[in-house]
């Protein structure tokens, strides 16, 4: 079955930009490569001293987890327990367990092996080819192959990522050395993690352009559900967060303070797609927050009131869908087309791209509180498991699946946009397109192209910036 013409001339394109590939500071990359073994050993050695040779290596957790009993008790030497026991009050600054686990800690991290990816990827010519899958998900959106670009560590804005390489790259991993480092830099293996976006780079007489979609799925949303006063205040280019902290504390916008636009952001981020107190939880604890639950409902149950409309997008999308299951009839709500054909459930976003559920189902299942209740499920390969089985979903997935899946498209309009306009796309990220132009490109005339609104997208309040650099950041 071939593709549609548009995703057709998508795939060509995909497929010019995984041929054309993204530069790697191929030695800076291995000089850092030798500064972690060198940085290993000096931890490996530190341990033997601390714990007077119970424990000779960070990775012997047996021997860590007896020796460590001494002074605090521990279950295992799993990440999060160390990041528990590291905030422990028992264990003050300077005392010996806690400098254990802060070397068990700073020798673990794992996201350096993306440097190792970076050159087990780089070609003769040191650039990084076929870093996208096609389609790679459900929404269509591309999923990361190789490298994983789609899940590297965040940076640090207010880190300097040229002299942090600098200093890498040029000092030994000795213990003076790792101390002056630590000085200036932090821990190690953290700052490298900070700078991991940094060994992709400009080849040669070249920048990266990069621009990427200002909170493209909380507007898509908005949009989608028709929520006039979040629209309003992307429009006129107000805070989204401190907003959505408006309605949670009926205070006017200029009254909000940085704690509450914290609980805003944590509500945007936590509570778009039907979330509760488990989604609320896990976001707030990426942010610092840290509330009661009888205050967490409250500010689930106000921000739901303030945003009426995507509450009602979630319910009336999953009556509707389950609706069209069992008649067969199409239907739309807010410009969305549901309708079987076959064993498929199809949703027909507003670009015309056409998203897939296998053989949907509606069945009676208990909820968590107990209640009996139709659910809607299909056939597919869990993300967790990778094993092809029946998985449920409900309103808000289905919403986030749409978003999702717009803004994807959104994505998709500017790069034909750029790629038309003779930019050389190297790489995209999420919501992000980085090209490589010649030195002395101009900024403005690149990132107006992300930010067109396409026609089948009118009245979308649409955001671009970005930056442009010799290394690629966050």
């Amino acid at each position: 079955m071939s593709l549609p013409h548009r995703e057709q001339a998508l795939w060509f394109l995909d497929q010019k930009i995984n041929t054309r590939g993204m530069a790697v500071d191929v030695q800076s990359a291995t000089d850092t490569l030798n500064f972690i073994d060198g940085f290993k050993e000096y931890v490996n050695d530190q341990i033997t001293e601390l714990t007077n040779g119970a424990a000779t290596t960070a990775k012997q957790n047996d021997r860590l987890l007896k020796w460590l009993s001494q002074h605090i008790s521990m279950p295992n030497m799993q990440a999060e327990t160390v990041k528990e026991a590291l905030a422990n009050p028992a264990l003050p600054a300077g005392h010996v367990a806690r400098k254990v686990l802060e070397l068990r800690q700073a020798a673990s991290k794992s996201s350096t092996s993306k440097i190792e990816a970076m050159l087990r990827r780089a070609c003769e010519d040191g650039r990084a080819r076929d870093l996208f899958m096609f389609c790679g998900g459900r929404t269509h959106r591309w999923a990361g192959q190789g490298i994983q670009v789609h899940n590297l560590p965040r940076g640090d804005e207010d880190l300097d990522q040229d002299a942090c390489i600098a200093d890498i790259c040029e000092l030994k991993p000795t213990p003076n050395e790792i101390a002056f480092f630590t000085l200036v830099w932090g821990d190690p293996m953290s700052a490298i993690s900070k700078c991991i976006r940094g060994y992709f780079i400009a080849s040669k007489g070249k920048d990266l352009l990069c621009s990427d979609f200002s909170a493209i799925e909380a507007r898509v949303l908005a949009w989608i559900a028709g929520e006039e006063k979040v629209l309003a205040a992307f429009r006129e280019n107000l805070g989204i967060y401190t907003v959505a902290a408006t309605g949670i504390y009926d205070k006017p916008y200029d009254q909000i303070t940085k704690d509450e636009r914290q609980i805003g952001k944590v509500a945007i981020l936590a509570l778009g797609y039907q979330g509760h107190v488990g989604a609320w939880t896990q976001m707030a604890a990426n942010y610092g927050v840290h509330l009661p639950e009888e205050q967490t409902k409250l500010i689930i149950s106000t921000w739901r009131e303030d945003n009426a409309n995507i509450v009602q997008l979630w319910y009336h999308t999953e009556k509707i869908v389950k609706a069209v299951i069992r008649s067969r009839k199409d239907m739309m709500f807010r410009g969305i087309i549901w309708r079987m054909r076959g064993d498929f459930l199809q949703c027909v976003l507003p670009s015309g791209s056409i998203m897939h559920y296998y053989k949907p189902l509606i069945s009676k299942h208990k909820t968590p509180w107990g209640q009996e209740k139709d659910m809607i499920s299909y056939m597919g390969v869990n993300s967790q498991t990778k094993k092809w089985m029946r998985i449920r979903t409900y309103g808000g997935k289905l919403v986030e699946n749409v978003v999702q899946g717009i803004s994807r498209d959104l994505l998709a309009d500017a790069m034909f946009r750029v790629d038309a306009a003779g930019y050389n796309i190297v790489m995209h990220v999420h919501d992000e397109i980085v090209c490589e132009e010649d030195e002395g490109t101009p900024f403005e005339p690149f990132n107006k192209l992300i930010a067109v609104v396409p026609d089948w997208a009118e009245g979308l309040p649409m955001k671009a910036a970005g930056w442009i650099g010799k290394r690629y950041r966050k």
